[in-house]
């Protein structure tokens, strides 16, 4: 840990309880994989072709991109000037907003595009978190970009006929139709077990996020047993939150076994919060 990181921690109250042992390259892969751009263009092909067309989707991507990009800069140059502040983006908001505002911009701090604040909540983890969680932020933004691109412009190469693709009668799905199309459905098996480990890898990037948050909460008090919760594992990690975080998904996931109407209307909530 730096000179300028203890002083600061000193000035926060508090020394971070969590192992210092993230890699400026790791600080990237949590950017990367909770971003995870696969899992939002590819099922959602269909829908961008029949709205916008392969102009929008191109052009529509790099816009909303470049958009986004303030965002992601802002996020890099608040977090290199609070390395080790406790509550991420909400307390982030309280310390930055007018005095009057500070309780409602705590309140929607938190509300941020998925992905790019992921580093923020791995600042205890990472050594010299000053400089490589803004460059985690950043560089991850570009790569989240660059392969949103590459995966928009091989589907859209791979499409033969539009209106085979826009009603599917293969697959049911424009993406995976495309890709039935290019290569048979032998190589769409193959490509299945890509989808689904990258989304694996996505789910385990989101839940190292929200078990930093989790811990955070805790450590300031915010929930009950929190004192439990704080707890940290033998090798420096928030294991008793990230177990409580992985039951909660499951209860979440049950429902869709009992009623699909319930587990829609939650992840329509969290999509609402995320954007």
């Amino acid at each position: 840990m730096s000179e300028i990181e203890g002083v600061r921690q000193g000035d926060v109250g508090y020394l971070a309880s969590l192992k210092r042992m993230f890699s400026p390259l790791k600080a990237l892969a949590t950017t990367v994989s909770v971003t995870s751009v696969m899992t939002g263009i590819v099922p959602l092909t269909q829908q961008a072709l029949s709205s916008g067309g392969p102009v929008v989707m191109v052009f529509g991507f790099a816009f909303i991109c470049a958009i986004t990009s303030m965002i992601a800069m802002s996020l890099a140059d608040i977090s290199s000037g609070f390395p080790n502040v406790k509550g991420g983006l909400a307390e982030y908001s309280r310390r930055l907003a007018p005095p009057h505002l500070k309780r409602i911009s705590s309140w929607t701090g938190s509300f941020t595009l998925a992905g790019y604040d992921a580093p923020i909540h791995t600042l205890y983890n990472t050594e010299n978190a000053a400089t490589r969680v803004p460059r985690g932020i950043l560089f991850g933004f570009l790569v989240a970009f660059v392969l949103g691109e590459i995966i928009i412009l091989t589907l859209l190469f791979g499409i033969s006929d539009i209106q085979l693709i826009l009603n599917p009668v293969i697959s049911g799905i424009a993406s995976l139709e495309i890709f039935i199309h290019l290569v048979g459905k032998s190589g769409v098996a193959y490509l299945l077990v890509i989808f689904t480990v990258t989304f694996f890898l996505c789910g385990q990037g989101i839940l190292r996020a929200v078990s930093e948050i989790g811990h955070e909460l805790a450590e300031s008090g915010a929930f009950p047993k929190s004192k439990f919760f704080s707890q940290v594992g033998s090798k420096g990690q928030p294991i008793r939150v990230g177990w409580f975080c992985v039951a909660v998904s499951c209860c979440i996931g049950i429902l869709y076994l009992g009623n699909t109407t319930i587990l829609q209307a939650l992840t329509s909530a969290v999509v609402m919060e995320l954007k």
